[in-house]
């Protein structure tokens, strides 16, 4: 996994990460049993923190982006998680877990500024 991320190995320092997105990367994201659970564990905590789908997406893109969303990146969500929905209905805590995923695989999530 650090290879895929272009981190540099335990024996070295780097003084800079570099900034590289690459479609092995999101596959990674989207698969990797770590990313899927962090994806469920954070779904899990917005259900419990917040009541309203808005506030739920809004904290989901605080913890992971550390910035709430633009309106217009509010409304991008918002139309994921009707869809979400729709494939699960009966499971609400998929359908914000797909969501989480999403937003770990935009570019500002994954490369640091």
């Amino acid at each position: 996994t650090l290879s895929t991320f272009d981190s540099p190995t335990r024996e070295a320092c780097t003084v800079r990460d570099s900034r590289t997105n690459t479609p092995l990367q999101a596959l990674a994201l989207l698969n990797e049993p770590t990313f899927v659970s962090a994806s469920r564990a954070l779904a899990n905590r917005i259900l419990h923190e917040s009541q309203t789908p808005t506030d739920r997406l809004t904290r989901a893109s605080l913890h992971i982006l550390n910035r709430p969303p633009t309106p217009q990146e509010l409304q991008i969500l918002d139309t994921a998680l009707q869809r979400n929905l729709k494939s699960h209905p009966t499971d609400e805590p998929t359908a914000y877990t797909l969501l989480c995923t999403t937003i770990f695989n935009l570019d500002e999530a994954i490369t640091s500024q």
